[in-house]
């Protein structure tokens, strides 16, 4: 017979047992098993915040906190991305990726980089030097974009302009800001053309890395130009004789230019404008993207080579050794006839990086007889790279004709493909004659 009987002397709970005088544990057993599954899923959430941590050892906070991207210049210039959904033809007027590229490639650069695909905020003005516009009417704009846009200006604030974003319902208003602008519904464009630039202005350091070349894109006419202050110009081109070209073909027109002018009651400004981009691939032409690098600087009243010549700090020891500390090697043979993985470690430092000249020679592991020869070369970004010379048939590495030097795995960060069938491996981490694997 089950009863309930309550302790008065002892204020314990009632509980419920089967027999008189018998106590039942099933309550207590089940508050254990709560609090472990709860202590459980503390240190769950303990590890995870940890290893987030971990990531961004050595970032500074950020904005509310947060915490910054590893390797980022949090003393760089800041630059807020304005781009809009793209319009046109495939790989053309590509905002978006712009938006997605441009992102990187400037905080590669030494920026800070914030971005959307809408007008920025008066609190997202607050914190830029310079607006970068790669959206297609950027004209269009209320009467609260016109308002922050302009407080910004007076500020100080910079502004650079890509393409038709120069393009709106009131050119006047716009060329008052960045110089010049064309108006939309006018037929002011040449469509896709070959484009020729003559540098008007050599000696100016924004135009160090340009030359007289030609691409194929778009450039406008009919512009609407302001007049006091003028322009600065930069580049021209002869409009081609395209169909919408009409009777304007022939003219020389402005295609990159400088403008420099304060607004009633603000502090001078700067604008820079490439009137190209038209064809998106055009932003990867080395001679274009260090002018643009250098006219964003520009306009944020920063050191005109700012950017171009920003060299990232190397990366922490946690994500990737530095080059010339001790780093690892890891051989693993394939399948389970050579048994457990081998690992040792190289405690001697590479020589000293001067020029393709310095060369380490490694001994294989494995039982192998060859010697992997292994030198330094310069990269584009003027950095130390390991490269595995004399990599041949594929991705393999120079066999040392034994039976465990083939089917190995090489794993490395920052693994490139290089001319002449080398590769380049960014850190000292590597294993020894084997088959690469990216």
């Amino acid at each position: 017979m089950i009863s309930r009987r309550h302790s008065a002397t002892t204020g314990t709970e009632p509980e419920l047992s089967p027999t008189v005088g018998a106590t039942n544990h099933k309550p207590l057993k089940r508050r254990i098993r709560h609090l472990a599954l709860g202590a459980l899923l503390a240190l769950l959430l303990a590890g995870t915040m940890q290893r987030h941590g971990w990531a961004q050892t050595g970032s500074a906070a950020g904005t509310r906190g947060a915490p910054t991207p590893p390797g980022q210049n949090v003393n760089g210039m800041r630059i807020h991305l304005w781009a809009g959904l793209k319009s046109h033809l495939p790989g053309q007027h590509d905002y978006p990726q712009f938006l997605a590229d441009w992102s990187k490639v400037l905080t590669e650069h030494g920026a800070v980089v914030d971005g959307a695909l809408h007008p920025p905020s008066p609190a997202e003005l607050s914190r830029a030097d310079v607006v970068v516009i790669y959206k297609g009417d950027a004209g269009y704009l209320s009467d609260g974009d016109k308002a922050a846009m302009e407080a910004f200006v007076k500020r100080g604030g910079g502004l650079v302009v890509f393409h038709d974003s120069s393009c709106g319902p009131d050119p006047a208003y716009l060329a008052a800001l960045v110089g010049g602008a064309k108006k939309h519904g006018e037929v002011n464009y040449t469509l896709e053309a070959p484009i020729e630039y003559t540098v008007v202005d050599k000696t100016n350091p924004i135009m160090k890395d340009m030359t007289d070349l030609t691409i194929l894109d778009e450039a406008f006419f009919n512009m609407t130009w302001a007049k006091d202050p003028a322009i600065h110009v930069l580049a021209t081109t002869k409009i081609p004789p395209t169909r919408s070209a009409g009777d304007h073909k022939g003219e020389i027109v402005p295609q990159i230019w400088t403008y420099e002018h304060t607004l009633s009651g603000g502090q001078p400004a700067r604008s820079f404008v490439w009137m190209q981009g038209h064809n998106y691939a055009n932003f990867t032409n080395y001679q274009i993207q260090r002018t643009l690098l250098r006219g964003i600087a520009w306009a944020a009243k920063k050191p005109v080579d700012e950017l171009v010549n920003y060299v990232a700090p190397p990366p922490p020891h946690s994500q990737c050794d530095a080059f010339g500390e001790s780093g690892e090697i890891s051989v693993q043979p394939r399948g389970t006839a050579r048994g457990r993985a081998r690992t040792e470690t190289a405690q001697a430092k590479a020589p000293p990086w001067n020029n393709r000249e310095s060369i380490r020679r490694v001994p294989c592991t494995g039982g192998g007889s060859g010697i992997r020869t292994e030198s330094l070369e310069p990269t584009a970004r003027r950095k130390p790279r390991r490269v595995v010379e004399g990599l041949q048939d594929g991705l393999r590495l120079p066999d040392d004709g034994s039976r465990a030097g083939r089917g190995r795995k090489h794993t490395a960060c920052n693994l490139h493909p290089r001319p002449e069938g080398t590769w380049g491996v960014g850190w000292k981490r590597f294993s020894s004659c084997g088959r690469a694997s990216a």
